[in-house]
C-alpha cells in the first residue's frame, strides 16, 4: 500500500510540475520588481526565514547598469551548518563575488556556496557575501523570494582515500594511537566525518571531535581547521584510550563529507508535490508547503493560478482558500475536502452542480449515477425521478429503463434553406432525450437528400440511444418562405438506408396550417425531410421513354398475363427457376404496366388479380407450388377471364397492350375456341416449353395464331433466357446497343437514369467513364455489368410505389441506386475523388473518398490540402531552434521574447522551411502525459479560444486517447495539435484522469488552415516530419490573431504495424455519428485522416 501511495504521489508531483513550467512559459508570470530609485542611495531589504536558517537580503547601492547586494545566512537550528551553499532564483547576471563563490547557474537558479574560509555556521551564528550585479536599462531588480540549503552529506568512494592506523605508545594502563587519512581523489573532501569500529576504548581525540561512541563504533568529526582534506593530501588524527594492549586495526571505515548537490532543487524538502526548484522559480518556500498561510499547499495554488504568496491574491477581502473558483457555491478548501474539482461547476458533468449534490440533493458529486440505475442525477432530477433510487416508482423497472414521456426541440440554422425553423420529437423514451437524442441539419453534407426532388427545407438525421416505441416528429414551417410551394401539399419523408429509398408519408403525415406544422408518428430514426409532395409525385409519375416501341413517341405499356404450370412434373428446378424468371420480368414492368398471376394443374387458380403493385405480384409469385396434373386450357381460360373482366387501362389515350405468357412442360390440351377468344381480344400468348419436345408443336401452334413467339427451354439457363427472350420483344423492347460497354445502353445514358432523390442523371454513351475518375459508369450507377455472353445485361433497379395524393392507381416506377456521380470526378464536391486517392511525388496527399455522397470536411479544404503539397510547401524536417533575444525574454517583452523562451523551454523547434514551430519526439509532454486541467487553463487563459476533440477507443486490453487541439496557444500564435495517450488512472485531490504518453511512435502529418469559404483559405502551416512520433504540434507566431472557429485541422496517423489499433479505432468512430464525420479511415495504408473543424 506504501509503495502504491508513494507511486501516485510522484505521478502527481510530475504533472503539477509539468503544468507549472506550462503555466510559466504560455503566460507572462508576475514577479513583484524593486524599482531603485536614480540616486542609488535607497537600500531594499527582504527576509526569508527556512526552516534552519535565515536570508537577509539588502541592495546596498545601485548605479546604471548595476547593483551590489549584501546577503547574510543566519543557522537558526540547534547544529552546525557545514560547508554551506545556497540555491535561489536571481534574473540578474553577477559578474563579481565576495566571502562565496558561484557554484552553478541554471537559466536564473544560482547556487552560491561558501568561500572555504567561512565555510561553516555555527548555531545561532551567521555568514555574509556580497555581489554585484547587472542591472538593465529598465533599472528593475528581481529580489529572491525564496532559498534552499543544497548541501547534503554523501559517502565518499573507498577508492578515493586510504586510512591507516598505528598505536604509536602504549604503557599497559593506556595507549597512544594515530588514525592517517590520505585523500587519493581528484577532488577535495570536505567537511568529512569518519565512522569506523574498534575493539579498545577511545578516551580522547585531540586533532578531532568524538561525535558518538556506541559498541565500539566510534564516529568522529573533523576539527574545524582540517574540515577539508586536498587531493593528494593527508590529515593526522592522534587519540588515546586506556586500558592498554590495544589491537592494531581498525574495521569498517566509512568517510563521509557535506558537499554541494544542485541536485538537490529537484528534492521536495517540504513534500507539497512542488521541486525545490521550482518553489525558488515562483518564490514560494521550499520549507513550508503553504508559503503564504492561506490553507491551500503551493503547488495547488499554482495549479489553480493563485499566487502562493499571497493569502488573498485577488485582495478581494476574501482568503484563497474561501474562494470559489468554478462558481458553483463550494470553496476551495471545501472542494479538496470533498474530492471535487476546483475548476469544474460539476465535477461529475451530471448537470448538477457540486453543491447542489452535495448540501440539496445528497447524491455523490464524483459519480454521474449515484444508484446505478442506468440514468444520471442530473436527468433523474430534471425527470422528477428519485436519484437515490434505483425504482423511484416501486414497478420493478430500473429508472433508467423507464419509458417517460419527453420533448426535444431543436431550431434548425441554414442561411439558404430557412423555410423550416425547428424540429420538434415527442416520446415516451429511456434515458434524457436531451442527452440520447440529436437532431442535425444536413443540408450539403448529405448530398443525396440535399437533392430530393421538392425539398422544403433540410434534410435532418436523427439519432437516439434511448429506446422508445413510437415518437412524434413535428417540423415547423415559415409560411412565408415557402414560395410557389402550396403548405397543403407538405408532406414527411425519410429515408430507408437498408433499402435505399425515399419514403414519402403521404397518408401518414399530419399537417396543421394554423401552426404552420407537419408532423408524423415512427418508430424508428433516420433522415427525415419535409417535401412538396406535388412535385414528389409528379417526378415519378413522369416516365422516360426509352423507345420500348420505336415506331410511336408514345410509350408502350402492357397488360400481362403469367400463366404458370404447377404440375407435378415441374417441381424442383423447373417451378423454381420459372418463378425467378417472371420475377426479373414483373421487375422490368414499368408504372402504367398491370399484370395478373395465373397457375394451373388440373384447375386454374388465380393468385392475384390485374395490379400495377409490383411488389403484391412478386409475393403471390412466390406462393406458387407444384403438384397434381396439367390442364392448360383452365389456365389460359382463367388469364382471359381476368382480361375480360379488367377495365382498360388508357394512358394518354393509348390502351394497354396485352399479352400472355405461358409456361410448361407438355401435355397441351386447348381448344379453338379459347384461342380464337385471346385474338378477338387483341392479346398475344407467349408460350416457353420446359424440358422434354413433348407437346412443342401445340405450344408453337398457339404462339404462331395468337401473334405471339415460342421458346424451348431443356435447362435451367435456358428458362432464364427464354423469359428474357419475351422481355426483350415486350416490356424490355429496348435499344440495347451499349456504344462504350460500360454496361448502360445508350438509350439510358442519353435519356438520363432516374435515381432514388427523383433526380435524372445523363452520360456520355460514348465514354465507358464519362467523368474520368477511372470507375465505369455502370458501377457509380450501382449497375453491376453481366458478362458480355451472359443475355440477361439488363440494369438492375429498385422499385418505388407511390399510393395515393390524387393518382387514380398507384405509381410504381424504377430507380438506380447511385454510388457516385458518374458525370463529376468528385461528386460531393468536398475535394476528395470518388475513384482515387491523389499523389505527389509518390506519396499520397489527398485520400479517395469513402463516401461520395456525402461530403467530407468543408468544401475546398482538400483542395487546398492537395496545393499545399503540389505547391511544395509542406516541411518534413525539423530545422533550427527559435532565435532568443535573452534580453527581452528577461525584462518580459512579449510575446516576441516568450515564444522564444516557450519554443526553447518546451523543446519545440523550427521546421526546415522555417514555417512554423514543432515538438520533438522526446519533450516535456512525456514527462507528465495530459490531463483535462490543461484545457481548462488554456479555455479560461484564451476566453475558449481553443478547441479540443477526443476519439477514445480500446485496443488489445488497452484504453487509448487520440486528442486533438487547434485554436489560441498564447505566445506561440496560431496552432495545433494531435497527441496519441494511454493508461489512464485518476489524480487524487484533483479529481482528473491522467493520461500517459504512449510508448512508440507511428508516421504522423499535420497541417491547419483558417477557413472563411471555398475560395478564402489561409495556410497557416504544413507539417509531414520524416520522424515518426506520437504527438506532433505545429505553432505560427505570425497568425498571432487566432480564431478557433474559423481553423481547419487535417492530420494523418499511419498505423501500420499496429493495425489491431486502426480497426478497433475505426470500430468505434463509425459508431458515434458525432465523430465519424471527422475521421476518413484509408484501407490501403491503415491510415487515418483527421478532418476537424466547426465547419460540418
Amino acid at each position: 500500500m506504501k509503495l502504491i501511495k508513494r507511486k501516485v504521489r510522484l505521478e502527481m508531483k510530475r504533472v503539477i510540475a509539468v503544468i507549472l513550467l506550462v503555466v510559466m512559459i504560455v503566460s507572462n508570470v508576475n514577479i513583484t520588481a524593486i524599482k531603485a530609485n536614480s540616486s542609488g542611495t535607497e537600500n531594499k531589504e527582504t527576509t526569508f526565514k527556512g526552516t534552519d536558517f535565515e536570508v537577509d537580503f539588502k541592495i546596498t547601492s545601485q548605479w546604471a547598469g548595476a547593483f551590489n547586494a549584501d546577503v547574510t545566512v543566519k543557522n537558526t537550528s540547534d547544529k552546525v551548518i557545514d560547508n554551506w551553499a545556497i540555491g535561489f532564483k536571481l534574473d540578474n547576471e553577477i559578474t563579481n563575488i565576495w566571502n562565496g563563490q558561484v557554484y552553478s547557474n541554471e537559466n536564473g537558479i544560482y547556487v552560491i556556496k561558501n568561500a572555504g574560509y567561512n565555510q561553516d555556521i555555527g548555531v545561532g551564528q551567521s555568514v555574509s557575501f556580497g555581489f554585484t550585479a547587472k542591472s538593465e536599462a529598465v533599472s528593475e531588480v528581481m529580489i529572491p523570494n525564496s532559498y534552499y540549503m543544497v548541501t547534503k552529506e554523501a559517502v565518499v568512494d573507498n577508492a578515493d582515500y586510504t586510512v591507516t592506523y598505528n598505536v604509536t605508545n602504549d604503557w599497559g594502563t593506556g595507549y597512544n594511537g594515530e588514525i592517517i587519512i590520505t585523500n587519493n581523489s581528484q577532488n577535495t573532501i570536505e567537511d568529512w566525518n569518519l565512522q569506523f569500529d574498534f575493539l579498545n576504548n577511545i578516551d580522547r581525540f585531540w586533532t578531532a571531535n568524538i561525535v558518538d561512541v556506541q559498541d565500539r563504533h566510534c564516529t568522529i568529526k573533523n576539527a574545524g581547521y582540517n574540515s577539508n582534506i586536498k587531493s593528494g593530501e593527508s590529515v593526522r588524527l592522534g587519540f588515546g584510550g586506556s586500558p592498554g594492549n590495544a589491537e592494531a586495526a581498525i574495521e569498517n571505515v566509512i568517510i563521509t563529507e557535506v558537499i554541494t548537490d544542485a541536485n538537490e532543487l529537484q528534492g521536495d524538502f517540504d513534500k507539497d508535490n512542488l521541486t525545490n526548484q521550482i518553489e525558488l522559480s515562483i518564490g514560494t518556500n521550499p520549507y513550508d508547503s503553504d508559503t503564504d498561510k492561506d490553507g491551500i499547499d503551493d503547488n495547488l495554488e499554482q495549479y489553480y493560478s493563485l499566487d502562493p504568496l499571497k493569502k488573498d491574491t485577488d485582495n478581494d477581502g476574501v482568503f484563497d482558500g474561501d474562494e470559489d473558483l468554478d462558481g458553483d457555491k463550494l470553496t476551495i478548501l471545501e472542494e479538496f475536502g470533498f474530492g471535487t474539482s476546483n475548476l469544474k461547476y460539476d465535477t461529475d458533468e451530471d448537470n448538477l452542480s457540486d453543491y447542489d449534490e452535495i448540501y440539496v440533493y445528497f447524491t455523490n458529486p464524483l459519480v454521474a449515477d449515484t444508484d446505478g440505475d442506468g440514468i444520471d442525477d442530473g436527468s433523474e432530477i430534471k425527470l422528477g425521478l428519485d436519484p437515490l433510487n434505483i425504482d423511484t416508482n416501486g414497478d420493478d423497472i430500473l429508472d433508467g429503463q423507464e419509458k417517460i414521456q419527453q420533448q426535444l426541440s431543436h431550431d434548425v440554422a441554414s442561411e439558404d434553406k430557412k423555410q423550416i425553423i425547428n424540429v420538434t420529437i415527442s416520446m415516451a423514451c429511456t434515458g434524457d432525450i436531451n442527452k440520447t437524442t440529436s437532431v442535425e441539419n444536413t443540408f450539403g453534407e448529405d448530398t443525396l437528400s440535399s437533392g430530393v426532388v421538392g425539398l422544403v427545407g433540410v434534410p435532418i438525421e436523427i439519432n437516439s440511444q434511448s429506446n422508445f416505441d413510437e415518437a412524434t416528429i413535428t417540423f415547423h414551417y415559415n409560411d412565408t418562405l415557402l414560395g410557389d410551394v402550396n403548405e397543403n401539399d407538405l408532406r414527411v419523408m425519410w429515408y430507408d438506408v437498408e433499402n435505399n429509398q425515399y419514403v414519402i408519408m403521404d397518408e401518414e403525415s399530419v399537417l396543421n396550417t394554423e401552426e404552420n406544422t407537419v408532423s408524423y408518428r415512427t418508430t424508428h430514426f433516420s433522415t427525415y425531410l419535409v417535401v412538396d409532395s406535388k412535385e414528389w409525385y409528379k417526378v415519378w409519375s413522369q416516365a422516360l421513354s426509352y423507345n420500348r416501341k420505336p415506331s410511336s413517341e408514345t410509350l408502350e405499356y402492357f397488360d400481362i398475363g403469367y400463366v404458370i404450370d404447377r404440375s407435378g412434373s415441374m417441381q424442383g428446378s423447373s417451378i423454381s427457376t420459372a418463378k425467378e424468371a417472371i420475377g426479373n420480368f414483373i421487375d422490368a414492368m414499368l408504372s402504367n404496366d398491370r399484370g395478373t398471376i395465373v397457375g394451373f394443374n388440373s384447375i386454374a387458380t388465380v393468385y392475384t388479380q390485374f395490379t400495377w403493385d409490383k411488389i403484391n405480384l412478386k409475393n403471390n409469385l412466390s406462393s406458387i407450388y407444384a403438384d397434381g396434373g396439367t390442364n392448360v386450357e383452365s389456365g389460359l381460360v382463367a388469364a382471359l377471364n381476368e382480361f375480360e373482366k379488367t377495365d382498360p387501362n388508357v394512358v394518354l389515350g393509348v390502351e394497354n397492350s396485352k399479352i400472355i405468357i405461358l409456361l410448361c412442360d407438355g401435355d397441351v390440351y386447348y381448344t379453338a375456341a379459347t384461342l380464337q377468344r385471346a385474338k378477338e381480344m387483341g392479346i398475344k400468348i407467349y408460350t416457353v416449353l420446359i424440358g422434354s419436345t413433348y407437346g412443342q408443336s401445340a405450344l408453337e401452334y398457339i404462339a404462331n395464331v395468337t401473334g405471339g413467339k415460342f421458346y424451348f427451354a431443356a435447362s435451367s439457363d435456358e428458362i432464364r433466357k427464354a423469359i428474357f427472350g419475351v422481355q426483350g420483344d415486350t416490356v424490355g423492347n429496348v435499344d440495347t446497343t451499349d456504344t462504350d460497354g460500360d454496361g448502360l445502353y445508350d438509350v439510358y445514358e442519353t435519356g438520363g437514369m432516374i435515381i432514388s432523390n427523383g433526380t435524372y442523371i445523363k452520360t456520355n454513351p460514348l465514354k465507358y467513364d464519362t467523368d474520368g475518375d477511372g470507375i465505369s459508369d455502370s458501377e457509380e450507377m450501382g449497375v453491376k455489368k453481366n458478362p458480355e455472353d451472359d443475355p440477361l445485361n439488363n440494369i438492375v433497379t429498385k422499385i418505388l410505389k407511390l399510393t395515393g395524393h390524387g393518382y387514380p392507381q398507384p405509381i410504381i416506377a424504377q430507380y438506380l441506386v447511385m454510388k457516385s456521380n458518374p458525370t463529376k470526378q468528385d461528386s460531393d464536391d468536398d475535394g476528395l475523388y470518388d475513384g482515387r486517392a491523389r499523389y505527389v511525388s509518390g506519396k499520397k496527399v489527398v485520400p479517395k473518398d469513402p463516401e461520395p455522397l456525402r461530403i467530407n470536411g468543408p468544401a475546398g479544404i482538400w483542395q487546398e490540402q492537395y496545393n499545399q503539397a503540389y505547391n511544395k510547401n509542406v516541411a518534413s524536417d525539423y530545422g533550427d531552434w527559435y532565435d532568443i533575444d535573452w534580453l527581452d525574454w528577461k525584462l518580459g517583452k512579449w510575446p516576441s521574447a516568450s515564444t522564444g523562451g516557450g519554443s526553447y523551454v518546451l523543446q519545440f523547434r523550427y521546421d526546415n522551411m522555417k514555417q512554423s514551430l514543432h515538438s520533438n519526439a522526446d519533450n516535456w509532454q512525456k514527462i507528465g502525459g495530459y490531463n483535462d486541467v490543461y484545457d481548462e487553463i488554456f479555455r479560461v487563459g484564451t476566453s475558449d479560444n481553443m478547441k479540443q476533440q477526443k476519439f477514445q477507443f480500446t485496443s488489445g486490453g488497452k484504453d487509448y486517447m487520440i486528442w486533438a487541439w487547434r485554436g489560441d496557444y498564447l505566445n506561440l500564435g496560431s496552432g495545433a495539435e494531435i497527441g496519441i495517450y494511454t493508461d489512464p488512472y485518476t489524480i487524487p485531490i484533483i479529481n482528473f484522469k491522467q493520461w500517459n504518453v504512449v510508448d512508440f511512435t507511428l508516421p504522423m502529418t499535420l497541417s491547419l488552415y483558417n477557413y472563411y469559404g471555398k475560395a478564402d483559405i489561409d495556410n497557416v502551416f504544413s507539417w509531414a516530419p520524416n520522424e515518426e512520433q506520437w504527438w506532433i504540434t505545429g505553432f505560427n507566431p505570425e497568425f498571432d490573431e487566432p480564431k478557433a472557429l474559423d481553423m481547419v485541422m487535417v492530420g494523418t496517423i499511419d498505423f501500420t504495424g499496429r493495425e489491431e489499433m486502426f480497426e478497433e479505432l475505426k470500430k468505434k468512430v463509425t459508431n458515434k455519428s458525432e465523430l465519424k464525420k471527422y475521421m476518413i479511415f484509408d484501407e490501403d495504408g491503415h491510415t487515418v485522416w483527421i478532418n476537424w473543424s466547426s465547419k460540418i
